[in-house]
């Protein structure tokens, strides 16, 4: 932990000389934005740490987008910095704003000539309440939108989870596995930091492979998981695979399933109580969208009693200071056993999307 924060506590003092140096301006919301456009890597998270460190936001490009999409985030978001690594195949298109490779960055904010300076820096530009990040949506209903979110709300959602799922005094290592252009990541990766614990990075090739997958988890003796429920589907028939005298050892402490992202199904949530049938694992359901930190709601399933009368999973109650309506198309309650619309208030929240303070989701 000393180590990342040394080396981001460097990052960050770079960033910030090589913007006051160069006078590069903030964008039109007044908001200093480091593109990044990395896999899910330790020099990500450093990086990361730096920016917020240095007071500014991060926004996650994925290095997969085609060129329009990314020329389209770029002219919108305005970024001082790109900051990519060596898979991305974007360098050349980012050809509207500077960019630099990591391992540049890295070798030039710990030249010889800071190391007399100060270690410690905290936000300058801005503090808590101050945005964090830039997601854009996946624009399968319209133009990408950025969404804005702040430090508050990000750790309203996380401090959530840590008080509702603590983590266990023999809990020692977690798994980071999610792109960052997906709001899921934000509490993967910072909720486990944040308690001490270790954090795994998985690259995606192997996530998506049950058979190289599933002996990380064993290995790490790792207690809780985010996935969607294909992959949750995918590992139970995985297990199922395994011979019967190794089969109930195989992720037996992992005790804490969370699936987001897709709708759980019955049929899904029946095989996880198949394979788990002691009552001693749990199966959660999050729901919710980018706009407000990834999840409202929660719904924990602990046995396949549960499951004897739902035709659906529910997607749950409404986690701490969150109000969930269910609105008809003149924005009024409808009533019991009626079709609504969805509708979240409270501290998820984020603040809108970036250039657009009042369009499609967001009322006030």
């Amino acid at each position: 932990f000393n180590e990342l924060n040394q080396s981001g506590n460097k990052i960050a003092r770079f960033l910030l000389n090589a913007i006051k140096t160069r006078s590069v301006p903030a964008n039109d919301e007044g908001d200093w934005i480091i593109a990044v456009s990395m896999r899910p890597s330790d020099a990500v998270i450093t990086l990361i740490l730096a920016i917020w460190k240095a007071g500014m936001a991060f926004l996650p490009i994925d290095f997969k987008y085609p060129e329009n999409r990314v020329d389209h985030i770029i002219k919108e978001a305005r970024p001082a910095l790109v900051v990519y690594d060596d898979a991305c195949p974007h360098k050349d298109y980012f050809s509207l704003v500077r960019s630099i490779n990591f391992k540049d960055l890295k070798r030039m904010s710990h030249r010889s000539e800071w190391k007399n300076l100060p270690d410690r820096i905290t936000m300058t530009h801005g503090a808590l309440n101050s945005k964090a990040v830039v997601l854009y949506t996946s624009g399968s209903t319209g133009t990408p939108k950025g969404v804005k979110l702040r430090h508050t709300t990000i750790n309203h959602r996380i401090q959530w989870q840590l008080r509702k799922y603590p983590y266990a005094d023999n809990e020692t290592h977690c798994v980071f596995k999610t792109p960052l252009v997906f709001v899921d990541h934000l509490a993967e990766l910072w909720s486990p930091l944040m308690a001490g614990r270790s954090v795994i990075v998985v690259p995606k090739d192997i996530v998506s492979n049950p058979e190289l997958f599933v002996p990380i988890l064993q290995e790490f003796s790792v207690q809780r998981l985010l996935i969607v429920p294909t992959l949750l589907q995918s590992i139970l028939a995985h297990l199922n695979t395994i011979e019967n005298n190794k089969r109930k050892s195989m992720l037996s402490k992992l005790r804490i399933w969370v699936t987001s992202g897709e709708a759980l199904s019955v049929a899904i949530a029946n095989e996880f109580f198949n394979y788990y049938d002691k009552g001693d694992h749990a199966l959660f359901n999050f729901y919710g969208c980018t706009e407000i930190v990834g999840d409202a709601t929660s719904f924990e399933l602990r046995s396949k009693k549960q499951l004897a009368s739902l035709q659906k999973v529910p997607i749950g109650l409404p986690i701490y200071n969150t109000r969930i309506y269910l609105l008809d198309k003149n924005q009024q309650p409808v009533g019991l056993e009626r079709i609504g619309e969805i509708y979240a208030a409270g501290a998820l929240v984020t603040d809108g999307y970036i250039n657009l303070s009042e369009v499609g989701a967001f009322i006030k």
